[in-house]
């Protein structure tokens, strides 16, 4: 009889430490999801301000005959960012250098915003400039066919102007969206 009631007991106990065990883990892992958020939140913003450094810079336009929404994207994502470099030190040692916008700035082009105002990426677009900063030309050149632009979680998107306002209205740490 003692020896049932020793047995339940032990039962009792390693039922108790399992759970203990199962709590412990969860909050480490509520820890972890945190530190995993902030780190995500820090690079995301990181990205936004490359960009927004990007978009400040001046990108030539030569498009004065004319080119497509995707010939323009293409144009700017090529004018944008930097190309890796290889740096031979010896036959058997290279250094590649990567960074923030390896291949310009990263777009997401709406296809659902395109359909509301009856765009495609084959439209036509004309825009002919030097020197202007690319948020200018960017502004100018979407909000012709009624489209406008916002940066967000890393990427630059093309959207709706209503979009686009909505977006500005919701970050207002980003000052680079479409009025």
């Amino acid at each position: 009889m003692r020896w049932l009631r020793l047995r339940a007991l032990m039962y009792w106990v390693v039922v108790v430490a399992l759970v203990l065990a199962l709590w412990i883990q969860h909050e480490r892992a509520k820890v972890r999801e945190a530190h995993l958020r902030s780190a995500l939140r820090t690079a995301r913003n990181h990205a936004n301000g490359v960009i927004l450094a990007e978009l400040d810079k001046p990108v030539n336009m030569p498009f004065d005959t004319g080119t497509t929404l995707a010939g323009l994207v293409s144009h700017v994502k090529r004018s944008t960012g930097w190309v890796a470099t290889d740096t031979w030190y010896t036959k058997q040692v290279f250094r590649r250098e990567y960074g923030p916008l390896q291949n310009g700035i990263p777009f997401y082009v709406d296809p659902v915003a395109l359909a509301e105002v009856g765009v495609t990426m084959q439209t036509p677009i004309t825009i002919a400039s030097r020197g202007v900063p690319l948020k200018n030309s960017l502004r100018s050149v979407l909000g012709e066919v009624g489209l406008g632009y916002h940066v967000k979680d890393g990427l630059l998107f093309i959207t709706t102007k209503d979009d686009a306002e909505e977006a500005s209205q919701a970050d207002p740490m980003s000052d680079d969206m479409v009025p």
